[in-house]
């Protein structure tokens, strides 16, 4: 599996860490907006193919699953686009800013028989 996480801030790099341990996933892809974080990642990682725009890092057709790792404002507009693109997604806690917005991504992701993970600091 190939996965591209949104979001390299605070969390991000050990998102990175950890997929790229996992010897499951092929490639990892990483997309920021800000170039000092995506150099941060660039000089740690390599390997890592890395961008600056996250829609094109959804429609990379390559890419089996999309990670968000960014404020909670932005969770629902991210997983909604990469739902719609057909990848399995996986958010980082809080999952969405409202009820309403978890309730939709949810019926999408039913409707796209795609997989939607939250992930939980050490829980998994």
């Amino acid at each position: 599996m190939k996965v591209g996480i949104i979001g390299l801030g605070y969390w991000g790099p050990n998102l990175v860490r950890n997929f790229l341990a996992n010897s499951n996933i092929k490639k990892v892809y990483g997309c920021d907006l800000s170039e000092k974080r995506l150099k941060f990642i660039s000089e740690r990682y390599p390997s890592v193919e890395l961008t600056n725009s996250c829609s094109d890092l959804i429609k990379n057709k390559d890419i089996d699953i999309i990670v968000i790792a960014t404020p909670v404002k932005t969770h629902f507009e991210f997983a909604f686009e990469a739902l719609n693109n057909d990848k399995h997604i996986w958010v980082e806690k809080p999952f969405t800013y409202s009820v309403e917005e978890a309730e939709r991504l949810l019926e999408l992701s039913e409707r796209k028989d795609k997989v939607i993970f939250v992930d939980h600091t050490f829980i998994y």
